[in-house]
């Protein structure tokens, strides 16, 4: 019996992702399956992901968005890794593009994780299917190189795993990124263009020394191991006197905290602290061989996005 997509809309969303997976895994030599009627089970050999759909509450939605309608999330575990202390765990998200690296409640291993909104504007509703599917496929790779690549002393390269991205220009050029900074400008936020390959939003005033929050958007910064794209940088103002491994633990709260989220802010890219400095950062990557139109927009606006859900609740932004 079909069901009414009107009143189910996050299974009538996830049959729309099932039927793409279903094409991409299958190819790959996994396999798909439906446990339930609001989760898939995508199994390979060197593990699971599961993505689950759920609805969003009208108590959830932002009034200056469009509606969401429902929440994909996705975990990502793998059968064989080590148990990663948070140091590591910190170090592995400062690789991160699409995903974030995690210990679920209760769990001793880590997983890569996301959650995309599905909303009802078909253009936001079209590019989150594609990232959702592209993340799928992606995630675990990604995890599982970047475990391999630094289990001994997370300095080592990441082989890249797209060897003729490395060595091309991102496919996100020039012109798009004027036509980005071109929208921020629009929406009364305070940018500036540096150069032709790169933009800088100032979000916030410092209160004290030192900056205050900003977004920095590249398109000429070279990812480790998916090679070139576009990178997207929030970064909150330094800390003085707050030691690395506050900010570490605090960095995986706040991912944990965007897992579990049940507001509409796509989560994709990580929090870590940054290197060498008493600062908070989120970072997101997405490579050349996912690129599609709008994709840029999409990410860059889930940015903005969270560094006002900070502000509202209160963080240090």
């Amino acid at each position: 019996m079909k069901l009414n997509e009107q009143r189910y809309v996050h299974l009538a969303a996830l049959d729309t992702l099932e039927e793409g997976l279903r094409a991409a895994f299958t190819a790959g030599g996994g396999t798909v399956l439906r446990p339930q009627a609001d989760l898939l089970h995508l199994v390979e050999a060197e593990g699971d992901t599961y993505l689950c759909a759920v609805p969003i509450p009208a108590a959830a939605q932002r009034q200056e968005h469009a509606r969401a309608d429902c929440l994909m999330t996705m975990t990502a575990l793998l059968k064989h890794h080590p148990r990663l202390t948070d140091e590591q765990i910190n170090a592995c998200n400062r690789y991160t593009a699409l995903s974030h690296v995690s210990r679920p409640d209760g769990q001793q291993h880590v997983a890569a994780i996301n959650s995309f909104p599905v909303f009802d504007d078909p253009q936001q509703r079209s590019v989150a299917f594609y990232l959702g599917l592209q993340t799928a496929v992606l995630q675990r790779s990604w995890l599982s190189q970047v475990l391999a690549s630094l289990a001994d002393d997370f300095r080592c390269a990441v082989p890249v795993l797209d060897a003729q991205s490395a060595h091309l220009p991102s496919r996100w050029g020039d012109a798009e990124l004027e036509l980005m900074f071109a929208e921020v400008t629009q929406a009364c936020y305070r940018a500036r263009q540096p150069d032709p390959h790169g933009i800088v939003i100032h979000l916030s005033k410092p209160s004290g020394r030192g900056q205050g929050s900003f977004v920095i958007v590249r398109n000429d910064l070279e990812h480790p191991f998916y090679g070139n794209g576009l990178s997207i940088t929030l970064a909150l103002p330094e800390e003085f006197g707050v030691s690395r491994e506050q900010l570490e633990r605090r960095a995986l709260e706040w991912n944990r905290r965007e897992a579990r989220s049940i507001l509409p802010t796509p989560c994709i890219g990580a929090w870590s602290s940054m290197l060498g400095r008493s600062q908070m950062q989120h970072q997101c990557f997405l490579p050349n061989l996912i690129y599609a139109p709008g994709l840029g927009q999409y990410a860059l606006g889930s940015t903005l996005d969270r560094w006002a859900a900070c502000d509202q609740e209160g963080e240090r932004v």
